[in-house]
């Protein structure tokens, strides 16, 4: 997902720093739990964690487009001219189906 919301100018810089944050939050979280799991049952410890995951599904349904079947130049194209994050793609053919017919 990451290399499709970035243009291509900085693409390579941003997705390098979106995984570096994803990683360093991966090894906060790995080292907060023990301490949190020790602190509070581990029922509340879950449901905070529940909790983030369905923040971020939300996150994903409501704010990022939808890329199926387009090029990363048209979804840098509409992204930059502000067009709708959930355009209808109806009819719409995957741009790697993997099938050499057409």
């Amino acid at each position: 997902m990451l290399p499709e919301l970035f243009p291509m100018r900085i693409r390579a810089a941003a997705v390098s720093l979106c995984v570096l944050f994803n990683w360093l939050f991966n090894m906060i979280v790995a080292l907060v739990f023990p301490s949190l799991l020790h602190a509070w049952d581990a029922g509340i410890n879950f449901l905070f964690f529940a909790g983030t995951t369905l923040l971020a599904f939300l996150f994903v349904q409501r704010l990022l487009p939808e890329t199926k079947g387009r090029s990363l130049e048209e979804i840098e194209q509409d992204l930059l001219r502000g067009r709708p994050a959930r355009p209808e793609a109806e009819g719409s053919v995957p741009v790697s189906s993997g099938s050499a017919s057409h």
